[in-house]
């Protein structure tokens, strides 16, 4: 599977509630960071577990729908 389709996919299994969570993050994390490009799936992860860590709130209403270990065995 190609890089960028890996990451497109991985993004796709996130609620977009959640997803604009990790987007905030992201942005903080990498601000130089182009819009057009994927983030890599590592660091949506890293990001989205961070705001679900942080967040109890979160925790009840959002979760990941695909676990990093789940994806990579698709």
């Amino acid at each position: 599977m190609e890089r960028s389709s890996e990451k497109e996919k991985f993004q796709r299994g996130i609620p977009l509630t959640l997803w604009v969570r990790i987007v905030q993050r992201l942005e903080i994390l990498y601000p130089l960071h182009h819009p057009d490009n994927p983030y890599e799936v590592e660091d949506m992860f890293n990001a989205g577990d961070w705001y679900l860590k942080g967040n109890n709130t979160a925790m009840a209403s959002i979760r990941l729908l695909v676990t990093k270990e789940e994806f990579f065995l698709l």
